[in-house]
């Protein structure tokens, strides 16, 4: 089989085997399985195209069905994206069952004139369709990190699937015509779109940070202005040329060599050893020669088999070598090969990767092939063994410039690596374990000059799990964040080399320096009476480190920690209560219980760093900290503290948010409070407060709480019918401050340049747009996915013609259920009129305008109505509302 139509990845490889557990487990369980089906499908489709195109066409249009491979894969590109943009559940069912439908018929007309063709080209169309459907529907149904884990199970069923569909074609071969592994991908087909009916969960509609459709013309700027990435294209057309060149070798070897009834078996023969060989490498080579060889080495591995497979062929013609090269090829390269190419855009930026990536994929590897194809149609009239010769000089030179390419690549690769390092930036995604090439470059940088190459280098090796290769002379560093920075990845792995170095590190000219020594002395098992030095120390920050590091060993200094706690000065207090954050135990409880009633607000706020390691809080004190609430100061502390309470603090934000006698300088606050809670915990009572008929800054801080949890979580589960009767709340406050708005002009309150009536109008007009805004928040809400936000903005844009497309949009993404209501809020009310009798009454008098205007919970809209009543004499019209006019409600 060609190795540019074998069995497409997931963009992220795994690069150690997956482990799943429970309930990750059953979810991914009817993934694998189906990706083993549909794996198992292609391969037969695979062997029954060889075995039949070679025995019933001559080799020498096998380069034309190459290109013609090429250009109906390139044009079916729309139909791919239509596939995508349906975003339901059935996307992959219908593929399945079309693809299905379309495997029986060409096995009804297979004796057709022409059909065999066509069908070698349909099984390319086959693997673009059906897996490029399987990987976006298991995009949408794992989440990033459940993907991380489980993908690489999938995967693994896939090639499993591989597998099976070569036993199975080998076996039926024995006793039948290649024509009836047509019928036999058929019936596996459906039985996968019968799986992915049944037993696939139901997914969503797509991440909300999905990238979007790929811009081909972006890749020659990018190629012309970057080496990097111009030897990455170049790679990769040289990969898929070499692919190309080799399977037409292969097949025109088997034709030249073999006997027609014998290339079936032959075929599926070598798939199997391909699969087989690709199956181990995938769970025993890949992670091994990855860690010990590198990135860049690895990749060397299958131009240099291609080109030494190639030059024995040259020199010995033997069919079983060109046999062994092509299972070796088809081993590595969808295992070794692949993982390895995707690991080269770990040093590309996140934004140009999405952008470039696909586009080098396809241009590359169509290219390629297209490339390659051409080369071949040069050569067709050569007689055959000159041929044959030819094809194995080209395969052999494309090979040798593969190798070239692959050895410059390591440089330039490295470069792209240490690029990142001196800008601090770690946009990257990381490997669970750093190549030989990687760690050499990061613990280089641990000796460079430059202060951000050195900390970028520590977080990065701390991020993956290989602290056990910083070396203690990082320690000895003169700038003193990175010792601190040090302090921080080595203590936590207790190296005795790191621990011997502490003691001199205790005369360290930096006080910050010297209390995290303290602060890590007694979990390096070092004597604790080497501390009481400290204890003279000239900044209380040192003495505070120390002298908590020294309660916890003997109670004389802890009696010492109690009376500073009471008595100290109030700067040796905060420099305890600092050193409590920094190392808290469950033993200091108490004392800085003792020290938060003080009040002094910068020890409150270094104290509530440490609540999540005191258990067992008293509850008047989780209702002391919602009160901190209210403090700008103290709001972030306290957030995280009520995080670590949880579920009696969770109960007591939901009560007070839910209910209406919350002060508003508190209420305003419970939102983002709750927010820090687990999502599924946190969702519930931000629903209930937006579903509440009751305004208030409240209620849209919950809405815009919830469009921030899906944004992070766009598989957290939100009720329904709570945000349906909350868009039903925002349509209808809409409507009335519209009515409000445009009741006011009628009657000309801001005439004669009356200041309240200006000011109301304007506080009008905001109050609607706002109101606006939390219609299409809560339609984001109700129908994650179809970016309904955006598409508001856009109507609001400068440009007449973005407008009527957004608005063309909202026509259609809309449920009919609220499309009118929408867009009448939507259009210009000059143009539509707004019918606003049922809200004022019969006529837009001040009679009715008063009362509605006092029935808003605003203040200020109170306020204002109050003063243009006195200003334009609108009492006598409203005899009743005087009182209310003069001293408006308060919310």
């Amino acid at each position: 089989m060609s190795g540019n139509d074998r069995l497409p990845a997931p963009v992220q490889p795994r690069v150690e085997p997956a482990t799943t557990s429970g309930i990750a487990l059953r979810r991914t369980l009817p993934f694998a399985a189906l990706l083993l089906l549909l794996a198992a499908a292609h391969t037969l489709l695979e062997t029954a195209r060889d075995g039949l195109f070679l025995t019933q066409q001559p080799i020498s249009h096998l380069p034309f069905v190459f290109l013609a491979v090429t250009a109906t894969v390139l044009a079916l590109t729309p139909l791919q994206r239509l596939l995508w943009s349906t975003g339901h559940r059935g996307a992959l069912p219908i593929t399945l069952l079309g693809t299905g439908i379309v495997t029986l018929i060409f096995w009804l007309v297979t004796g057709q004139r022409g059909a065999v063709v066509a069908f070698y080209v349909w099984t390319a169309l086959f693997s673009s369709l059906v897996f490029v459907q399987f990987w976006l529907t298991a995009d949408e149904a794992f989440a990033l990190g459940d993907a991380k884990r489980t993908f690489g199970f999938i995967a693994a069923g896939g090639l499993l699937g591989t597998v099976a569909g070569s036993a199975g074609a080998r076996l039926l071969l024995q006793t039948s015509s290649p024509v009836l592994l047509l019928p036999a991908s058929a019936g596996v087909t459906f039985a996968a779109m019968l799986l992915a009916v049944v037993a696939v969960p139901k997914v969503g509609t797509g991440s909300p940070t999905e990238p979007g459709a790929v811009i081909n013309r972006a890749v020659p700027v990018a190629l012309r202005e970057d080496s990097y990435l111009r030897l990455l294209a170049g790679l990769t057309l040289l990969t898929a040329a070499s692919a190309t060149l080799l399977d037409y070798l292969f097949k025109a070897t088997i034709v030249a060599g073999s006997a027609p009834a014998r290339i079936p078996q032959l075929i599926a023969n070598v798939q199997l050893g391909q699969s087989l060989l690709a199956l181990v490498a995938e769970l025993v080579l890949v992670r091994v020669l990855l860690r010990r060889a590198g990135v860049t080495r690895s990749l060397a591995v299958l131009p240099a088999l291609v080109l030494a497979g190639t030059a024995g062929f040259a020199l010995v013609g033997s069919m079983a070598l060109l046999f062994l090269l092509k299972m070796l090829d088809g081993g590595v390269r969808p295992s070794i090969h692949r993982v390895g190419t995707e690991l080269l855009y770990i040093p590309v930026a996140t934004a140009e990767r999405r952008l470039i990536k696909p586009s080098i994929d396809v241009v590359g590897q169509r290219g390629g092939q297209a490339a390659a194809s051409v080369v071949l149609l040069v050569t067709g009239w050569v007689p055959a063994t000159a041929k044959l010769h030819i094809v194995t000089t080209l395969l052999a030179t494309v090979a040798l410039l593969w190798v070239l390419a692959s050895r410059a690549l390591r440089s330039r690769y490295l470069a792209r690596f240490q690029a990142q390092l001196r800008a601090g930036r770690l946009e990257s995604p990381v490997p669970g374990q750093l190549d030989v090439a990687s760690a050499e470059i990061l613990v280089a940088a641990l000796g460079s000059t430059r202060t951000v190459e050195v900390l970028t280098s520590l977080e990065l090796l701390s991020r993956v799990g290989r602290a056990d290769l910083v070396p203690t002379l990082v320690l000895n560093h003169p700038e003193p964040s990175v010792v601190l920075a040090a302090l921080r990845v080595l203590a936590p792995v207790r190296r005795p080399d790191a621990e011997a170095m502490l003691l001199r590190l205790l005369r360290h000219p930096a006080p910050e320096v010297r209390a995290a020594v303290a602060e890590c002395w007694t979990r390096a098992r070092r004597p604790a009476l080497e501390l009481a030095a400290l204890l003279d120390d000239p900044e209380p920050g040192v003495r505070a480190a120390a002298l908590v590091a020294l309660a916890g060993e003997h109670r004389f200094f802890r009696g010492t920690l109690v009376f500073i706690a009471r008595r100290g000065e109030l700067e040796e207090r905060r420099a305890l209560a600092r050193a409590i954050a920094c190392a808290p135990r469950p033993d200091l409880f108490r004392v800085a219980l003792r020290m938060f009633q003080s009040g002094d607000t910068e020890i409150r706020q270094e104290l509530l760093r440490a609540a999540d390691a005191f258990t067992g809080l008293p509850a008047r004190f989780v209702s002391r900290t919602v009160g901190l609430l209210v403090d700008p100061t103290l709001r972030p502390g306290a957030r995280r503290a009520l995080r670590a309470m949880g579920t009696p603090a969770r109960e007591l934000l939901e009560t007070l948010l839910l209910g209406e006698r919350t002060p508003f300088s508190l209420a305003r606050e419970l939102p983002a409070a709750l927010a820090e809670f687990p999502p599924a915990e946190a969702a519930p009572a931000l629903l209930g407060r937006i579903a509440q008929p009751r305004g208030g800054l409240d209620r849209f801080r919950s809405l815009r709480a919830l469009n921030q949890l899906r944004h992070a979580h766009p598989h957290l589960s939100l009720d329904a019918e709570c945000l349906a009767r909350a868009l039903e709340i925002e349509l209808a406050a809409a409507r009335r401050d519209r009515a409000l708005r445009l009741t006011g002009e009628r009657l000309g309150i801001a005439r004669d340049g009356n200041p309240a009536g200006g000011l109301l109008l304007d506080l009008l007009q905001d109050k609607e747009s706002r109101a606006l805004e939390r219609v299409f928040r809560t339609l984001d809400l109700l129908f994650p996915g179809r970016r309904l936000e955006q598409a508001f903005h856009a109507t609001r844009s400068g440009s007449p013609a973005r407008r009527e497309a957004a608005r063309e949009v909202l026509l259609e993404l809309l449920p009919g259920r609220w499309r009118d209501r929408v867009m009448e809020a939507l259009r210009s009310p000059h143009a539509v009129p707004v019918d606003t009798r049922s809200l004022l009454g019969s006529r837009s008098t001040p009679a009715g305008f008063l009362p509605a205007l006092l029935q808003q919970r605003s203040e200020t809209v109170q306020l204002l109505a109050g003063r243009l009543a006195r200003d334009r004499g609108w009492l006598h019209d409203a005899p009743g509302l005087g009182h209310q006019l003069l001293s408006p409600v308060r919310p």
